[in-house]
């Protein structure tokens, strides 16, 4: 941060007098350099405002002195969105985390952008709701972070991402202007859908301090399958045959052999030795019975591609087990190697065999074990490569394996990223995906509400300096 020792002590002393000194932090800043990357850079300062007034005055104070602004949620992002690259101040919204309203009649939730996603889903769920996106992280991410990054999870591939549920946000603008946009109404046709121009920007046009969301009624019933395959290509190619037979399941996720031979390691679950890849589906609806035959419906699809070992689960306790497994991946993986490096990928659904079988000779190709595994009903697959970080050799291997992961990716219609965002990571191959003419509007954005580059500089694109 370009600011004098006299200038950046009179900025100190204005944060101060707005949040209190117990909110704003100068020292042992480690916690905010990072998100669940490996990037990290320590921010100037950190502060955490109370309220939507407090964070448009920091948000001001930035503007005037022209210091970069990284806006905070939880910190679980895996695309360096929450890194402050260029130092500055780091906005985190943990004190903001309360649920303002739970409008059962008009199946709404109104939260402060720290809510914990967990958090809010059994809050909902208590008054028999529910808000079906589910990222991994639920349990720790915050609803704001969701809603900048357009988060995903398991059960997009029936019930779609974030996205899909936002109703209503209350954004502070880079003038420090408070805009509140979108109701509580289900339907909206009313203007520019400038609403959705926040959702997925990862901080760069605005501050999300509250969120509008809408539910459905809580499922009362729901039932899990699990399945073991001979081969990853086989696993792969009934992703898309389970689509087709009429029914749709919430999740289908796809685990290959890398990953479970790690989870069986980790957690000793019994899980044959022969599979080669794991498929766990999920279908919830109104009554068991009618799920049961859904699911046999499943099972037997499964089997015309080699399946076996297949296992159906309805009571609760019996679900859990089944999904123990793909809740720990990340721990498992973290087992086999010093570093993960996580990717997030999507692409079409039809093409799900084939960037699978691309992936693994990418692995081969560049000397590195690569897992996969994701949400394979909606395409959206997560690479996990592990490596050594004190070994150069491996670091650029590591970047050879991403770019070709990416390459393979946008070769076969996809995207650079389905749920994690832009961010840091992906940033050097989005133009590749989609095409100097949508960057350049996205900059023209940017330069619009933001003309001094100050909310999250550096992010998705490289910008105006």
């Amino acid at each position: 941060m370009l600011l004098s020792h006299s200038t950046f002590t009179e900025l100190v002393d204005a944060l101060e007098l707005c949040l209190g000194s117990s909110h704003v932090h100068l020292h042992d800043l480690e916690p905010w350099s990072h998100d669940g990357t490996e990037l990290s850079t320590l921010p100037d300062v950190v502060v955490e405002p109370g309220s939507t007034a407090e964070v448009a005055e920091v948000v001001r104070l930035a503007v005037v002195n022209k210091v970069p602004l990284v806006t905070r949620g939880a910190g679980s992002g895996l695309a360096g969105g929450a890194v402050p690259q260029r130092g500055g101040i780091v906005l985190s919204m943990a004190r903001m985390n309360r649920i303002l309203e739970i409008d059962a009649p008009a199946m709404t939730v109104c939260a402060e952008a720290g809510v914990i996603t967990g958090d809010l889903q059994a809050a909902v769920e208590a008054q028999g709701l529910f808000y079906p996106p589910d990222p991994a992280s639920l349990s720790i991410c915050s609803i704001g972070g969701n809603v900048a990054c357009n988060a995903g999870g398991p059960r997009a591939v029936k019930y779609g991402v974030t996205r899909n549920y936002v109703l209503g946000l209350t954004v502070v603008l880079p003038s420090g202007e408070i805009l509140k946009l979108g109701s509580k109404t289900h339907k909206q046709a009313s203007g520019y859908g400038l609403l959705h121009l926040f959702v997925g920007s990862e901080g760069t046009l605005g501050v999300i301090t509250e969120v509008t969301l809408r539910l459905l009624p809580k499922p009362p019933a729901r039932a899990t399958l699990m399945a073991l395959f001979p081969t990853l290509l086989a696993a792969s190619t009934a992703v898309t045959s389970v689509l087709h037979h009429g029914s749709l399941p919430c999740t289908i996720e796809l685990l290959d052999h890398t990953v479970l031979t790690a989870i069986e390691a980790h957690l000793h679950l019994g899980l044959a030795p022969q599979a080669q890849a794991m498929l766990l589906i999920e279908q919830d609806g109104l009554h068991l019975p009618a799920l049961a035959d859904e699911l046999a419906v499943v099972q037997a699809v499964c089997e015309a591609h080699g399946a076996f070992g297949v296992e159906i689960a309805t009571e609760q306790h019996e679900r859990d087990r089944l999904w123990m497994g793909r809740r720990s991946i990340y721990f498992a993986l973290k087992a086999l190697a010093p570093n993960l490096r996580n990717e997030d990928i999507v692409v079409p659904r039809s093409v799900i065999p084939e960037m699978v079988e691309r992936i693994k000779a990418i692995g081969v190709e560049t000397g590195l074990q690569i897992a996969a595994f994701g949400h394979a009903g909606d395409g959206n697959l997560h690479p996990g490569i592990l490596f050594d970080g004190s070994d150069p050799e491996q670091r650029l291997a590591v970047e050879h394996a991403e770019a070709a992961i990416v390459r393979a990716t946008i070769t076969l219609g996809g995207m650079v990223s389905g749920e994690h965002g832009v961010g840091l990571m992906k940033r050097a191959y989005l133009e590749d995906a989609i095409g100097p003419g949508a960057i350049a509007l996205m900059m023209q954005l940017k330069r619009g509400l933001d003309p001094h580059n100050i909310l999250n500089p550096g992010k998705i694109f490289e910008g105006e300096e």
